[in-house]
């Protein structure tokens, strides 16, 4: 049995005389209360030591006294003169508290053997015998629960409850942590921090895990990776990509209405908002698009209308201001998602599969990410009303190849980087491998911006400049192109003023894909310059680069080779500047007008 005592009210009991000093070798005598019956004391406060009957004080007239209920206490010198005599006086523990200790203690003692008797074993009542639901015990909630589903399970929870979860699903030791119960947030269920009142404590970021996904290149984690996206940007956390190949295998395809009646848009990841920031550890953080997620261009859609699968976009009449991508790779699964065009209008349709699509928005920033066997063209797509866009250093392998066999178009405007608006695209490096497969251009660029240190190898043109929607003014400045059939390309389309100067850079020419058969044969010479309409101005300053051409189109036997071999072609441009130029190794003509 369980046996209540409490101290003198004292940290240790201290007597005085009548004079105030410390009633030095004095003697307590205690009894039953109003008797002289003696009744004993304690040393220690759990009544396991007695005291003697009378305690001696000591030279400081202190005694170690713990009670056990009501006393007579009389008090005396050492000679026996009394100093005071107390009726009755106890501890704040009565009696009948006393009493309700006994029942306590024997009724635990009843259910330990009762456990112990329904095989509980030898350590009697345990945390596994104690059910916090149907399905988990105490023992769970101290080990931590395996998935956040288990949350649900957990019955009649209180505010400030405390629950560690190892895991977002179960097994992966991925995306758990500490939740709290939270009863004002029962009716909240975001899937990242809010699970049905049991709310994530002590984070200062959030993770793709975080929201659910399993990044184990099986399962298609756009869902959760939206949610992610989400619930970051309306609550300005930047989302962290973890480490893993997120498998992305949902795209919906969707008409937008607009002049262009047909134009779509097909978002993996819809930007619904603005402030999106996307973090990852770039090569480790994979987003890979599904095998055949490529929704193929139908025939009786007309020249605007873009197909393929876009990773990030948004409805075109959203204006998404603060997108940030930044360390990331992304995968385009390659020829599994093999675009298909067909060239209407002119035009070749297929837009193919966009890393980025951006139609409205201001300040944009693609930095340090990795784009790898994207098909089709304009990986990155940055429209007219996008502005103060950044895209440094970033490498873009193999992104923007197109099938020759299946492909029909000769267009220069099927790029890898599309940007208009406002930009600057410094420190990037753009390549490809796939023979005979070039994406036209690796930057097309219809705004007002600089390109500027970037490294572009294996295009059919490194430049292109157009007046489509603005009136460019484009500065390409310290390059280096190797590689490539053409230098530059510039239109004046759309009846827009077009002005583009190029300085400091190098180019070296490759010849092999300068021909009727391939993407880009006809019409071109190494540097393009067309002002479609006269009328307008067409200015186009080209100085102090080097210029390295292969000579192969000299006594070739292929037509066109022959006809288009000269360094400049030319047409309705109103100032042209070639100046403090470096031309290696060119056998054709200079310029053809």
């Amino acid at each position: 049995m369980v046996r209540a005592v409490t101290p003198i009210p004292f940290v240790k009991a201290r007597f005085f005389d009548r004079c105030g000093k410390p009633l030095a070798g004095g003697k307590v005598y205690t009894y039953e209360a109003n008797t002289t019956t003696p009744k004993v004391t304690y040393k220690d406060p759990y009544g396991l030591t007695p005291n003697t009957n009378p305690i001696i004080l000591d030279a400081a007239g202190e005694a170690d006294i713990y009670l056990d209920g009501t006393y007579r206490i009389r008090i005396t010198d050492r000679n026996d003169v009394l100093v005071n005599d107390a009726a009755k006086i106890g501890s704040w523990f009565s009696d009948n508290l006393q009493d309700t200790l006994d029942n306590i203690s024997g009724a635990m003692d009843d259910a330990i053997n009762t456990a112990a008797a329904a095989g509980a074993g030898a350590n009697g009542w345990t945390d596994t015998l104690i059910a916090v639901s149907e399905n988990i015990n105490q023992r769970q909630i101290n080990d931590g629960l395996e998935s956040v589903a288990q949350l649900a399970g957990i019955q009649n929870p209180h505010n400030g409850m405390r629950v560690f979860v190892k895991s977002y699903h179960y097994g992966l030791n991925k995306g758990g942590g500490t939740f709290v119960y939270d009863s004002a947030k029962a009716s909240v269920n975001d899937g990242v921090v809010n699970f049905g009142g049991w709310v994530r404590s002590s984070f200062m970021f959030v993770t793709s895990f975080m929201a659910g996904c399993k990044a184990d290149v099986v399962t298609d984690d756009t869902v959760a990776f939206q949610r992610g996206v989400d619930y970051t940007a309306q609550n300005k956390f930047p989302f962290y990509v973890d480490e893993g190949v997120h498998y992305l295998n949902t795209c919906n395809f969707i008409r937008w209405n607009t002049e262009h009646q047909f134009q779509t848009y097909c978002p993996i990841i819809e930007l619904k908002y603005s402030g999106i920031t996307v973090l990852g550890l770039s090569k480790k953080s994979v987003l890979k698009y599904g095998d055949s997620i490529t929704t193929s261009v139908q025939a009786g859609i007309n020249e605007y209308g873009y197909v393929g699968a876009q990773l990030f976009s948004s409805n075109p009449s959203v204006k998404i201001d603060d997108f940030t991508l930044d360390g990331v790779t992304i995968d385009g699964n390659g020829y599994n998602n093999k675009i298909i065009g067909v060239n209407q209008g002119g035009y070749g349709s297929a837009a193919g599969n966009q890393a980025v699509a951006l139609q409205y928005g201001d300040r944009t920033t693609i930095r340090n990410n990795v784009f790898k066997d994207l098909s089709g063209y304009q990986v990155l797509y940055i429209a007219y009303d996008v502005k103060e866009t950044l895209v440094e250093g970033n490498e873009f392998i193999d992104a923007g190849w197109l099938d020759g066999t299946n492909w029909v178009g000769n267009y220069t405007d099927q790029s890898t980087v599309y940007l208009g608006g406002t930009f600057l695209a410094r420190n990037n490096r753009i390549s490809q491998s796939h023979d005979g497969m070039y994406a036209g251009t690796a930057f097309e660029m219809h705004g007002i911006g600089t390109v500027v240190g970037n490294h572009i190898q294996k295009y059919a043109c490194a430049f292109l400049t157009a007046g489509s929607v603005r009136n460019p003014d484009t500065k390409i400045l310290a390059n280096t192109a190797i590689d490539c059939t053409m230098f530059l390309s510039t239109y004046q389309g759309y009846e827009k003023s077009v002005k583009c100067t190029a300085i400091g850079n190098y180019f070296r020419q490759n010849t092999m894909y300068l021909s009727e058969s391939t993407v880009y044969g006809k019409y071109r010479g190494l540097i393009f310059l067309s002002g479609d309409y006269s009328p307008l101005s067409c200015k186009v300053h080209i100085l102090s680069n080097t210029i390295e051409t292969d000579g192969a189109y000299v006594g070739s036997t292929d037509a066109y080779l022959k006809k288009y071999n000269s360094l400049i072609m030319m047409q309705h441009v109103n100032e042209f500047i070639f100046k403090g130029n470096i031309v290696k190794n060119h056998k054709g003509s200079m310029l053809k007008l």
